[in-house]
């Protein structure tokens, strides 16, 4: 699965929080336009690039992997 977060804050209307939907879930990174929502949407973003993704699981497994 490719790494691709998103890029661009969106608006919550109802609460006027800046947030993005990530995995199915929307986070959320303080009050619509402040300096604070784009500092810490910009922190998050830094930190999925860096984080390496997990392999995908397998249901089968090699002969060298049973070994080891």
């Amino acid at each position: 699965m490719a790494l691709n977060p998103p890029s661009v804050l969106k608006c919550d209307k109802t609460t006027q929080r800046a947030f993005v939907f990530w995995k199915n879930k929307k986070i959320y990174f303080g009050k619509w336009g402040s300096n604070e929502s784009k500092r810490d949407f910009a922190k998050w973003l830094n930190e999925v690039w860096q984080t390496p993704e997990a392999p995908a699981t397998k249901d089968r497994i090699t002969v060298v992997e049973l070994i080891d």
